[in-house]
């Protein structure tokens, strides 16, 4: 049996899975999200695929270096495109919090101060979490901040960057996601309708 725990593409994690049947052998796809000192701690989240007789055999190694586990099927690819969906949710938050720190600085602002807040009040906020559940249903009525806020914030956000010679793409990105929205007739629905857009472009809608 073979648990694969690296980042590697959907098409090798099928590859590998279909050289194993060949061989008479067991691969469970193994991707895992941690850093180093996670991994030293047995505090990994595995993202598992294989077959379920397999994957209950191994289930107790796993578990000596994770504190989740998260099955998402018998198909290994899908187990490295979750790895990489996360990791492209991630690789956008450090841009935007990149662009963030460096929009405070120019403006002479303590960014001590502003990662305490993006700590202790943006990521534990209730919002976070209300904000994925709208963008994953498609729920945007009942606004708590519309998408006319929204424009106004983004436009207020793109002036100030302006007055300091910076450029900020997150603020460009998002405010014509905005404007996109308003283009729909979407002006009084919550603002992050304006992620509409993406389904939009992807043919999903």
């Amino acid at each position: 049996m073979h648990l694969s725990t690296t980042t590697i593409s959907p098409r090798a994690s099928s590859r590998l899975a279909e050289l194993h049947a060949d061989h008479g052998s067991h691969y469970v796809a193994t991707n895992v999200l941690g850093r180093p000192t996670a991994a030293a701690a047995g505090a990994l989240a595995a993202l598992i695929a294989g077959r379920p007789e397999i994957i209950a055999r191994v289930r107790p190694l796993l578990e000596t270096f994770t504190n989740m586990i998260v099955d998402v099927g018998e198909k290994p690819a899908n187990a490295a495109r979750m790895k990489l969906t996360v990791n492209f949710f991630l690789s956008g938050l450090l841009e935007t919090m990149s662009e963030t720190f460096v929009f405070a600085e120019k403006h002479g602002l303590d960014t001590a101060t502003v990662q305490h807040l993006m700590i202790k009040q943006v990521f534990p906020n209730p919002a976070v979490t209300e904000y994925a559940e709208r963008i994953r249903t498609g729920y945007f009525d009942d606004a708590g901040a519309t998408l006319i806020t929204g424009l106004k914030d983004l436009s207020l956000i793109l002036s100030e960057a302006s007055d300091v010679k910076l450029a900020s793409p997150m603020a460009d990105l998002v405010r014509n996601n905005i404007l996109k929205g308003l283009s729909r007739g979407e002006d009084d629905l919550d603002w992050c309708v304006s992620t509409r857009s993406n389904r939009i472009a992807a043919g999903l809608e």
